[in-house]
């Protein structure tokens, strides 16, 4: 009898720490894991956002994301047209980071629902 309190109790304590360290580390990381080699200019003429994932802890892959419309993209950080125009618009276009805070991460995405709801309203 003792013996299969001590099983239940074991195994119950298993899942709180499962369940706790769940809830206390919420981590939630949208990583590219495939990237585009061929991006062509006529999208990144729409790009309203980008953000650079570091190939680090994290993510496993460099990429360049391109917000676009309503959507977005993983692009190869290596490919030539993609290359110009960061050096050509990154001062121009918002830089989204990945790795900012709980706040920051917030106004980051009304920004881009902002964006897009701007833009859909124009575009009928």
């Amino acid at each position: 009898m003792d013996l299969n309190l001590a099983t239940v109790f074991t195994v119950l304590a298993i899942v709180v720490i499962q369940t706790s360290e769940a809830t206390m580390f919420p981590v939630s990381f949208n990583c590219c894991t495939k990237v585009s080699h061929h991006v062509p200019r006529s999208l990144l003429r729409q790009v309203q956002m980008f953000e650079i994932q570091k190939e680090d802890g994290v993510c496993h892959l460099p990429a360049v994301i391109l917000y676009v419309r309503h959507e977005w993209l993983c692009a190869s950080p290596h490919n030539k047209n993609v290359r110009k125009w960061l050096q050509k618009n990154t001062s121009k276009i918002p830089r989204r980071n990945i790795h900012t805070g709980r706040k920051e991460r917030n106004k980051s995405k009304h920004k881009i629902k902002h964006n897009i709801v701007k833009n859909t309203t124009g575009l009928k």
